[in-house]
């Protein structure tokens, strides 16, 4: 059964807390960064320093609980346990996406996604390096980074309609391999199994503007080749993986 709670807000990403499901983080399209400690009954404005209300995504370090990332219209933003959230991107576009850390890395490395680029810094934001060759017009709106860091999936979604999955084999360098999927409608997101890194998903659909339905697709051989899933002529927006039974 679901149990549904009228809380008044309007979030565009909801992020499950590692290590305790009752803690939920909330992105609002119009007010910022919400905290729930009761599975999402009542929430909290977690918006100490952060300058924007627009919020894309949010992530929690895998390896620190307390410390996380947000990628808003203003771009990323980080917040170090009780401090207040500190902004550490400059890209040329202003905009983060997306947002996610690197599993096997101390807190200071992350990517985030942005239009034309997937960004990574191994220094919270001090420097950042991005992806080859751009991908001018087009928005980098999820990133998934395989449990021991080798490989990187992004989905996009173009300007002009559609979108692709690629693959980064090289975190160090950031070069795109691929597509290694495109729809004619925008990719929103992409998981990888955490049991088995060549086990991945990718989800389409279109939901902003003129409703554009997608696919769940899968892919058996880490993004070489992919199938549908069963669920067809829908729009994937979000996806999780049960770890004890993926």
């Amino acid at each position: 059964n679901w149990d549904v709670y009228d809380v008044g807000k309007q979030f565009w990403t909801l992020t499950v807390h590692p290590s305790n499901s009752e803690v939920l983080f909330g992105g609002d399209l119009a007010k910022g960064v919400f905290k729930s400690q009761d599975h999402g009954q009542t929430w909290t404005e977690l918006n100490n320093g952060i300058n924007a209300v627009i919020i894309y995504d949010v992530d929690v370090d895998p390896n620190d609980r307390n410390h996380l990332l947000a990628a808003t219209a203003a771009g990323v933003y980080e917040k170090q346990g009780d401090g207040a959230w500190i902004g550490t991107s400059y890209f040329p576009q202003t905009f983060a996406f997306s947002v996610a850390f690197d599993p096997m890395g101390d807190g200071s490395t992350y990517y985030a996604g942005t239009q034309g680029w997937l960004a990574k810094t191994i220094n919270s934001g001090q420097d950042w390096v991005y992806s080859t060759p751009e991908l001018p017009y087009n928005f980098v709106t999820d990133i998934a980074v395989d449990p021991n860091g080798a490989n990187v999936f992004i989905t996009t979604r173009a300007a002009s309609g559609g979108g692709s999955v690629y693959k980064i084999t090289n975190p160090q360098t950031l070069d795109l391999v691929g597509p290694v999927k495109s729809d004619s409608s925008a990719f929103n997101v992409v998981v990888i199994d955490p049991n088995n890194p060549d086990h991945i998903f990718a989800g389409s659909g279109d939901h902003l503007g003129a409703k554009v339905l997608g696919n769940l697709y899968e892919s058996m051989d880490g993004g070489g080749s992919w199938s549908l899933s069963g669920l067809t002529n829908v729009i994937v927006n979000a996806l999780l993986i049960d770890t004890r039974d993926s």
